[in-house]
């Protein structure tokens, strides 16, 4: 096992310990088997060139890149989505706090 094995499998356990965190039963799920999977392909990186083989792209790594950058967009456009319904309700909470403070001054 090389360095950077060792060095990522050690930091795969360090966010796979925090998980234990994660708020929500299906939420520390699915990070728990997005760490289990990481640590699997950084065990085995050559099931990532089979899988990158079988669905058309040239190598591994790249494979990865694509998945990560697919995900990371979603998680972007999940946020952004969130943000916009928060501010959404902030708005509503203020113009309701502004009229409830305009009717006391009355």
């Amino acid at each position: 096992m090389s360095v950077i094995q060792i060095l990522l499998l050690a930091l795969i356990a360090y966010f796979l310990f925090h998980t234990v965190r994660v708020e929500g039963v299906p939420s520390r799920l699915v990070w728990t088997l997005f760490w289990l999977g990481a640590g699997t392909v950084v065990v085995r990186p050559d099931l990532l060139s089979r899988l990158a083989d079988f669905v058309g792209v040239g190598r591994g790594v790249d494979l990865a890149i694509y998945v990560i950058i697919l995900v990371m967009m979603y998680v972007i456009f999940r946020m952004w989505v969130r943000l916009y319904v928060m501010e959404s309700h902030i708005t509503t909470l203020v113009r309701h706090i502004a009229l409830d403070d305009k009717e006391s001054d009355s």
